[in-house]
């Protein structure tokens, strides 16, 4: 977590994947299709509100057999420092040392530019030897264009162990 961004806002809960509930649908065609982003950088599951695009990741990451983190993201996570704060600690959960030149730009009284932050974002990512998958859920929250902008540089990139899995409404 950024160390600017006070404890009492920074809600840990945003973190965890949703628990399914007891009654949910298996969709193995769609989790046969999601199975395969070892293959490729990103999975993006788009549909209207309740069609259930939440409980479908959260299921297919329970049989996931690599690291992985979730991010529920809000319309409060449109600041840059807030999101990044939030990004960070969804992958430390799963690699506690990922980011700690980031963590130093906290200190700082402004972050640096977005093309710095996207290749220090890069040379982290880059240290991590083995797949792992992060989830945003809820990505439609998001109306900040440096945030498109760094998710965009980071993809841009054949990073060859890092999967991004979005969920977002139409």
């Amino acid at each position: 977590m950024l160390d600017h961004i006070p404890e009492f806002y920074f809600l840990r809960a945003k973190l965890y994947r949703p628990t399914l509930p007891s009654d949910h649908i298996l969709r193995p065609r769609l989790l046969s299709m999601l199975g395969r982003i070892n293959h490729q950088q990103m999975a993006v599951v788009i549909a209207s509100a309740g069609y259930g695009k939440t409980t479908l990741l959260s299921a297919w990451i329970e049989q996931l057999h690599c690291p992985h983190t979730w991010l529920t993201l809000d319309d409060g996570d449109n600041e840059l420092p807030i999101f990044l704060s939030y990004f960070l600690a969804a992958v430390r959960s799963i690699f506690p040392d990922f980011g700690k030149q980031i963590l130093t730009f906290s200190q700082a009284s402004t972050l640096p530019s977005v093309p710095t932050i996207i290749k220090y974002l890069l040379n982290e990512i880059d240290k991590i030897d083995q797949d792992f998958v992060v989830v945003l859920d809820d990505f439609h929250s998001l109306t900040n264009p440096d945030i498109f902008v760094i998710l965009e540089g980071i993809l841009r990139y054949p990073l060859p162990h890092f999967h991004l899995a979005l969920t977002s409404r139409y």
